[in-house]
């Protein structure tokens, strides 16, 4: 017959002994007439430092640049962070009330306690990786605060662990072996450290470069919600391929095209950003989001800032050819801006201008044609959403662009590129090659080889850090660059830009287009 178990004050005499009370979290925790007062602080501990977290990981990045920014989104996520903590606080105490006592106590305590200061790096880690690199970037406190944070709330998370197996009558071991406790703590240390230097952080200024150019101009078409199928009738003769993709709003999957980089590194997700008390915009940290774009938009804490090429971190294919110095033109594309030695005409000007998809196609169709009669480009690409806009069969004036272009591209007028995606309609998207330079077609490429194979037709070279890479095996020897540069390096996005009224008309024209709820 096994020992009864000691008397509750003497274990707490035992643990006082040992340094377990001498916190005043712990007293709290140990001392609370109720399982409930034994839970509430922890959970109260993990609301601060979630909120830490999450709030370090926008100082981290400079992604707040009002002075003090940082604390209001901290004020204002703790705010819905308690309610979210006691709300967790409850289960755990349900799950507390039918949880059979751990044997080993000690060890269940220390699996807490590790469990809480992963949760927090994890948080502050995943946001860190989730914003881009802005001026007034506070690495070093960030990660002190959330050290501290990460503390406080695993001492807590031990103690309450410890707390509910006392309440349980279970005996507790002589001492709680520290090595084991440093030792998780250093594994958290290390792994949060190994996941922030993974974090790509902006590279080396864009290398000068040395270009062969091809005797053919390019034009390259993208047409969104147009399925591979639909793009292999409207040009039956020229080689298609065919890519997959997961789910994703067009501005991603359109600036992965064009950059030739997945999202994680063109920093390009969504429609909008996130304006914090009307001064700057940011992208939430992850795991925040719906806090940023649900209860304080409501509470008229938070806008909503369009996307803009002021958030991409990589490069296009129509900016390394300007840089390069090819005479260059671009369209409605989704996070395009102006850059020197191209004529670009951003998404914004075209939609502002639309009332229906086939209203944007033929808006951007002329801003295209007035853009080519006055560069004369050896490269000139359009971006056309209508068929996405309105659901439908590709629009009249893109049908009529099309047919227009073909007709040039087989008359010995350059090389035409026809990139479709099936947008909101699917996760499917195809790549047809009206070029004198196209010799077959693969059964398969992906979305990012577009970019530096367009770069390589051109005679510049591509970048060897590229996702994608130039497909020279779709062409005859010689028509694509073979030299390579290691990069591009890292385009640095502008300032964070404020709400404007131009901003608002934009987004409301987005929603009315259908794009945004």
């Amino acid at each position: 017959m096994s020992a009864p178990p000691p008397p509750i004050d003497e274990v707490r005499a035992r643990l006082r002994a040992q340094g377990y009370l001498d916190a005043g979290i712990e007293r709290a925790i140990f001392n609370a007439p109720r399982a409930s007062g034994a839970i509430l602080p922890s959970a109260a501990a993990g609301a601060v430092a979630c909120v830490v977290a999450s709030t370090a990981a926008l100082a981290a990045r400079g992604a707040v640049v009002p002075a003090g920014g940082a604390f209001l989104a901290a004020a204002a996520l703790l705010v819905i962070e308690i309610p979210l903590a006691l709300a967790a606080a409850a289960a755990v105490l349900l799950a507390a009330r039918f949880r059979r006592a751990p044997s080993r106590p000690a060890r269940s305590a220390l699996i807490a306690a590790a469990a809480a200061a992963i949760l927090v790096f994890g948080l502050f880690t995943a946001g860190v990786r989730s914003l881009p690199a802005s001026p007034g970037a506070h690495p070093a406190l960030a990660l002190a605060a959330v050290a501290v944070a990460a503390f406080y709330f695993a001492r807590a998370a031990r103690a309450t662990s410890l707390s509910l197996a006392l309440r349980r009558h279970v005996p507790l071991p002589e001492r709680l072996s520290w090595r084991r406790g440093a030792a998780a703590a250093l594994a958290v240390l290390l792994g949060a450290a190994s996941l922030w230097a993974s974090r790509r952080e902006p590279g080396a200024a864009f290398p000068p470069l040395t270009i062969s150019p091809r005797p053919d101009a390019l034009v390259i078409v993208g047409l969104d919600g147009v399925s591979p199928e639909t793009l292999g009738l409207l040009a039956p003769d020229a080689p298609l391929v065919r890519w997959r993709r997961g789910a994703a709003p067009p501005p991603e999957i359109w600036t992965t095209i064009a950059t030739g980089v997945p999202p994680s590194r063109h920093g390009v997700a969504a429609f909008e950003r996130i304006s914090l008390f009307g001064k700057a915009a940011l992208t939430p940290p992850a795991g925040t989001g719906w806090i940023f774009r649900g209860p304080l938009r409501w509470a008229k804490a938070t806008g909503r800032v369009p996307v803009s090429g002021a958030e991409r971190r990589a490069w296009t294919f129509w900016e390394v050819a300007a840089r390069a110095g090819i005479p260059t033109v671009s369209v409605n594309w989704w996070a395009s801006e102006a850059v020197p030695g191209a004529r670009v005409v951003e998404n914004r000007e075209i939609a502002l201008r639309a009332a229906s998809g086939a209203e944007d196609d033929a808006a951007a169709i002329a801003a295209f044609r007035r853009a080519e009669e006055a560069v004369a480009p050896r490269l000139a690409t359009i971006y056309l959403p209508g068929a996405d806009i309105d659901g439908g069969p590709l629009s009249r004036p893109a049908r009529e662009f099309v047919a227009q272009r073909l007709a040039i591209a087989r008359a010995g007028g350059g090389a035409l590129w026809l990139l479709a995606d099936a947008g909101r309609s699917g996760a499917s998207g195809g790549w047809a090659l009206v070029d004198p330079a196209a010799q077959r077609a693969l059964p398969s490429v992906r979305a990012e080889d577009v970019a530096p194979s367009a770069i390589a037709r051109l005679g510049i070279p591509a970048a060897r850090d590229l996702a994608g890479s130039a497909r020279a095996d779709m062409f005859r020897p010689g028509a694509l660059e073979t030299a390579a540069v290691a990069t591009y390096g890292e385009r640095r996005p502008g300032a964070p830009a404020a709400p404007t009224e131009t901003g608002r008309e934009y987004l409301e024209k987005l929603k009315s287009l259908g794009y945004l709820q």
